[in-house]
This record gives C-alpha cells, sequence and structure tokens, in this order.
C-alpha cells in the first residue's frame, strides 16, 4: 500500500501524469472479470481495489471521478471525462503553475 500512496502523493499532489503514476494503468492490469466474462465495476465485492479496502474498512473514493474497470477497445485513451466538462490539462497544469504547485 505505501508504493501506491507514494503513487498517488506523487499524482494528485506533484501533478505527475506519467504511465507509471497512472491509476487507468492499474486498472488495465488487475480487472477482474464477472461471469459475463466483462470486468467487474467498484460496486462488485470481487473488484481488484475493494478486495483490500473492504478489508481494511477504508473508503474508496478514486471512483468518484476515474473509471473503475478498463475502457472498452473502442473508447479513446486518456484521461477519465468528467460529465458536463471536458478535461483540459493545459488549464490544470496553468492553475497549478499559479499556485506555486
Amino acid at each position: 500500500m505505501i508504493v501506491l500512496m507514494h503513487q498517488r502523493d506523487g499524482t494528485v499532489h506533484d501533478g505527475i501524469r506519467t504511465s507509471r503514476f497512472s491509476l487507468k494503468g492499474c486498472i488495465d492490469c488487475h480487472a477482474v472479470k464477472g461471469a459475463d466474462g466483462k470486468p467487474v465495476t467498484i460496486a462488485s465485492g470481487d473488484h481488484f481495489c475493494r478486495t483490500c479496502h473492504d478489508y481494511a474498512a477504508v473508503r474508496i473514493d478514486c471512483f468518484e471521478c476515474h473509471a473503475s474497470r478498463p475502457e472498452s477497445a473502442g473508447a479513446s485513451a486518456g484521461s477519465a471525462s468528467f460529465p458536463g466538462r471536458e478535461h483540459d490539462g493545459a488549464a490544470l497544469a496553468q492553475y497549478l503553475r499559479s499556485v506555486g504547485r
């Protein structure tokens, strides 16, 4: 878990957006398939992340914004989409520079 926290801090606090620090990369590799052969969502107790979080009684809030299963083959790659607005990495980077991050 310490490795995951370090990567989370690098992404959330330091703005590192490389594939090494990508939640999407974790989800793509560690997806658990359900009875229908499709990856389960965080709503399933079988979800990779839920197995440890449920055991430790720790709330998972990553998936309030991020997808909890791999993108479909036809979906575009990149960051999670936010309902009702476009993800603008340049605007985010400019904001972080302006607040000294």
